[in-house]
């Protein structure tokens, strides 16, 4: 799955946690928390992105720190609440989100 793929959808960009991944980087957080001893697969931040799961609060919390205090936990799960309002706004339309099909 190519990087750019969830991100690019400009819905997932308007909350704090979708800007903040996007900016940083999914590679570069997989790094980062690898380093940490927290090793993840890029289809576990995909789905974060995409608001289908949230982080453990383990890994919150390491998100918070890592961000410098850019990101709070409540910015991290409302990122979820608020993907799942839009997933359920697209599906009464009909629409399909960009990458769906991946």
């Amino acid at each position: 799955m190519e990087e750019r793929t969830l991100i690019r959808d400009p819905v997932r960009r308007r909350t704090s946690f979708g800007r903040w991944v996007s900016d940083y980087r999914v590679s570069r957080l997989l790094k980062t928390l690898d380093a940490r001893g927290m090793p993840l697969t890029s289809h576990t931040v995909y789905d974060w992105i995409a608001g289908r799961h949230a982080p453990r609060p383990t890994y919150a919390a390491a998100i918070v720190e890592i961000s410098g205090g850019r990101l709070s936990f409540a910015d991290i799960y409302r990122h979820r609440t608020e993907m799942q309002a839009v997933s359920t706004r697209r599906t009464r339309m009909g629409e399909s989100p960009p990458g769906a099909s991946l």
